[in-house]
């Protein structure tokens, strides 16, 4: 049986900026966090579908944007993307793409409302 022929992805919307969130809390009076830079990737945009955006609406989220990116393993959802428009993503889901090469995974954002401080 062939093997199915693989899309090629390319990357060309622009750079996502992924920080990691640090606590530099040191009394127990208020917490205090900051970001800091992991990486820069090269992305592409992708389109939030009627179904993915309603489902997420019944459980109270609401997906700002879908990014796609190279696959990075040390890219959790507990990091922050901020893209050329400035704003500070939440990553909500990683999803993982199989049919393209290089491997690929998407990034389900979701704008965060109180920016941290980079």
């Amino acid at each position: 049986m062939p093997l199915l022929k693989k899309k090629i992805q390319n990357y060309n919307d622009g750079i996502a900026k992924i920080y990691s969130v640090t606590d530099l809390t040191t009394t127990v009076s208020k917490p205090v966090q900051k970001l800091t830079l992991k990486r820069e990737l090269r992305f592409e945009s992708r389109y939030v579908g009627y179904g993915r955006y309603y489902t997420a609406k019944q459980a109270n989220v609401e997906i700002s944007k879908i990014i796609r990116i190279q696959r990075q393993l040390d890219i959790t959802t507990q990091d922050v993307v901020v893209l050329a428009d400035g704003y500070q993503y939440r990553i909500e889901q990683k999803q993982s793409v199989l049919d393209v090469e290089p491997p690929s995974e998407d990034l389900t954002l979701t704008l965060i409302a109180s920016p941290y401080t980079i």
